[in-house]
C-alpha cells in the first residue's frame, strides 16, 4: 500500500518501503507523487532530466516511457546537450538518437549570435555522430570532414 508522502517537506523523499531515496526537486517531487497517486500524467513542460532520472530511479517504466517522449517532443538548443548526454551515459540510445537528429535538422541555427549553440560542447556532438554511425543506419548526421567540397 501507498503511504502518503509530502514531496514539500524536504527534497529528499522516500518511496514505498523507503528502501529508495530520490534527490528532487519541489516540482519534480509533486509531479512524480501525483503520478503515484492518481495515475496521471505531468504536463509535458515539467518534465526534464531531473524527472527522468528521479522515474528511472524508482522504477516507474510507463512514466519513463511518457518522460522519454515528452523530453524528444520538447528538444530545443537549450536542453539538447543536457538530454543527449543524458541519454549516452545511461544506454537511453533513442534519446541519443532523437539528439542527434535534432542537432542534424538543426545545424544551420549555429552561428556566432546564438550563445546556446555557440556553447554547445564539440565532444557532445561527436559522441552524438558516432553513436549514430554504430548504432543505427542511415545516419543522418553528416560527416565532419576537412574538406570544403560536397
Amino acid at each position: 500500500m501507498l503511504k502518503r508522502i509530502k514531496p514539500h517537506s524536504d527534497e529528499n523523499w522516500r518511496y514505498r518501503t523507503g528502501d529508495i531515496v530520490v534527490d528532487s526537486t519541489e516540482a519534480t517531487g509533486r509531479a512524480i507523487v501525483k503520478y503515484i497517486l492518481s495515475g496521471r500524467f505531468p504536463e509535458t513542460d515539467k518534465v526534464d532530466v531531473s524527472f527522468l532520472e528521479a522515474a528511472w530511479t524508482l522504477q516507474l517504466w510507463h512514466l519513463i516511457l511518457y518522460a522519454e517522449q515528452a523530453l524528444v517532443w520538447n528538444l530545443k538548443p537549450t536542453n539538447v546537450v543536457a538530454i543527449a548526454t543524458y541519454g549516452f551515459f545511461n544506454s537511453h540510445a533513442w534519446l541519443v538518437w532523437a539528439s542527434a537528429q535534432y542537432l542534424k535538422f538543426h545545424l544551420d541555427l549555429v552561428n556566432s549570435t546564438d550563445q546556446e549553440w555557440k556553447n554547445l560542447p564539440p565532444k557532445y556532438l561527436q559522441i552524438l555522430i558516432r553513436e549514430m554511425r554504430y548504432k543505427f543506419e542511415p545516419c543522418l548526421l553528416p560527416t565532419i570532414s576537412n574538406s570544403s567540397g560536397n
